[in-house]
């Protein structure tokens, strides 16, 4: 675009097929079929040259934490370009061997780093540049809203699903196990029965059952019950996450704005703006108990309130 120096050259890197902890294709949310794959992309700066042609673009593995990258997708980076300076971008760990910058994350590369020569740019490149940065706030939003209608997917399958014993090998080898030992019990529970003189018609049975649900999701109103749970985390979680987009699209339209300042008076003005922390200063016990002066609880009574409360205290 001609805005950056050094412009770096992004492609695409992998497909991922995202499995889930039980081995199964995972199946996402989309408007004509069920995404189930995520593209992973990498970007080079210069002129580079891979040092393994053997490098296969497929990966297959279990899904992780929200923007979490399969670990096998640096590996495989290393093994195609080789041991070189990199950095992942919107990490979640910190690896050896990588820098990382994220809002998850303790970055390692500050981003005002790579907007170093920022107050170089021409008027147009700071306008076109404060676009893409409100357009990218807009895409994170709906991404984040997205991401909150995948993660309710994810976890009504997780309360929805049901297990059958000949799923798993293990599962499989245990019930033939359990089977053949009421057998025998239950041979044993007839001839009682029969000493006894219990009519069959009438004689107590035993019997093996495999439950393909636990008490967690087998109870309608539990299933409920943990769905609200699920629904109000998740909004939080979108909340907090839009909140961070805002945060992180206002530094960097501040930092762009403040490139193009040219008077310590406006200058100034930008850096007197308060901060929310001063805005919101933490509560301490003195005041919410009321021994500040006049008492908190006092100071969020209207003033007509105050007064009538006051004058009751004459009496």
């Amino acid at each position: 675009m001609g805005i950056f120096r050094g412009a770096l050259k992004t492609m695409k890197g992998f497909t991922w097929h995202k499995r889930t902890k039980h081995g199964k294709s995972h199946i996402g949310m989309g408007h004509w079929t069920r995404g189930n794959t995520e593209d992973c992309l990498f970007a080079v700066r210069g002129k580079p040259k891979p040092v393994n042609h053997g490098v296969r673009q497929f990966i297959e593995a279990p899904r992780g934490k929200h923007s979490e990258k399969p670990p096998e997708a640096r590996e495989r980076l290393v093994l195609l370009m080789g041991d070189v300076p990199r950095i992942e971008l919107f990490a979640r760990e910190a690896v050896p061997g990588w820098d990382v910058w994220g809002l998850e994350v303790e970055s390692t590369i500050e981003i005002k780093m790579r907007l170093c020569h920022m107050n170089e740019m021409t008027r147009g490149e700071r306008e076109e540049l404060q676009r893409l940065v409100r357009q990218r706030e807009k895409v994170q939003k709906s991404a984040a809203k997205q991401r909150s209608k995948e993660l309710l997917a994810d976890f009504e399958s997780q309360i929805s699903a049901e297990y059958s014993f000949d799923d798993d090998a293990v599962w499989a080898a245990a019930a033939k196990a359990a089977e053949g030992e009421v057998q025998k019990a239950r041979g044993r529970v007839a001839a009682r029965c029969q000493e006894l003189g219990i009519p069959k018609q009438f004689a107590p049975s035993l019997h093996l059952s495999w439950s393909h649900r636990g008490y967690g999701n087998a109870l309608a109103s539990r299933r409920d019950e943990l769905r609200r749970s699920a629904q109000a985390q998740i909004a939080s979680m979108e909340q907090a996450a839009i909140v961070k987009i805002e945060l992180g699209s206002v530094d960097l339209l501040t930092q762009i704005a403040a490139a193009g300042l040219t008077s310590e008076a406006a200058r100034g003005f930008l850096s007197a703006l308060p901060s929310v922390e001063s805005l919101m200063p933490k509560l301490s016990y003195r005041e919410v108990a009321a021994e500040s002066d006049p008492p908190i609880v006092e100071q969020l009574i209207t003033p007509n309130a105050l007064r009538q409360r006051r004058w009751v205290r004459l009496f």
